[in-house]
C-alpha cells in the first residue's frame, strides 16, 4: 500500500521497523509534505499550459550577451516588504522559479530572454549564503513629486526630498522599511 503513494523503499523499511510509531509519522508528514509540492507544481503546469491554449504562446527571440538582469535586496520582513514595494511603485511579485522543494518570487519586469527583463529578489533569510547589504538602486517615474509621495505613504522614510540639481533630471530619495534606499528619477 505505501509503495502504491510512490514512498520510497528505505522509508517503508523505517516504517516496519518503528516501534514507537514517532518514526512513522515523521516519515508520512515529509512524504505528505513532498505529494502536496508536487500538486503544487503539477496545477501550476497545468494553469500555464490552459493559459498557453487560450492566449497562445510566442516563443521570443532570446537577447545573447551580457548586460545586468538580477538583483538582491535584503529586507528584515518579507511579507512587509513585498506590501511595500507592491504599495509604493505597483511592482508585480510573482513566481520567478518553480522547483520540487518550492516556489521562489521576485518582482518581475519583462520577459524572459528580452531586453526589458529584469528580476529584483527580496531576500530575508540571515543565514541566506549571499544576502546583500543594504542596497541603493534608482527607479524613472513620471511624476516623482506623486510617486515620492506614494512611497512615504506606504512606508518609506524620506531620505532626499524631491530636488532639481544640477546636470541631473529633478529627483528624490526614500529609504524603504528595510532601510535600502531608493532613488527616484523625473522620466
Amino acid at each position: 500500500m505505501l509503495r502504491w503513494d510512490d514512498l520510497p523503499i528505505d522509508q517503508i523499511r523505517q516504517i516496519i521497523d518503528d516501534e514507537t510509531g514517532a518514526v512513522t509519522r515523521e516519515i508520512l508528514a515529509g512524504h505528505l509534505s513532498l505529494l502536496r509540492r508536487r500538486r503544487d507544481l503539477l496545477t501550476a503546469r497545468i494553469g500555464d499550459t490552459q493559459r498557453f491554449l487560450q492566449e497562445g504562446f510566442t516563443m521570443p527571440e532570446v537577447q545573447t550577451g551580457c548586460r545586468p538582469v538580477q538583483l538582491k535586496m535584503a529586507v528584515d520582513d518579507l511579507d512587509a516588504a513585498v506590501a511595500f514595494y507592491v504599495e509604493a511603485f505597483a511592482f508585480r511579485y510573482d513566481v520567478a522559479r518553480r522547483t520540487k522543494e518550492a516556489d521562489y518570487s521576485a518582482f518581475l519586469f519583462g520577459a524572459y530572454g528580452q531586453d526589458d527583463f529584469f528580476l529584483i529578489h527580496l531576500i530575508a533569510a540571515p543565514d541566506h549564503m549571499d544576502r546583500p547589504g543594504a542596497s541603493t538602486f534608482g527607479l524613472p517615474t513620471d511624476d516623482i513629486d506623486t510617486r515620492h509621495a506614494r512611497a512615504i505613504t506606504a512606508g518609506a522614510t524620506e531620505a532626499v526630498a524631491p530636488h532639481d540639481p544640477d546636470g541631473m533630471p529633478r529627483c528624490s530619495a526614500v529609504r524603504d522599511p528595510s532601510g535600502n534606499w531608493i532613488w527616484l528619477y523625473q522620466a
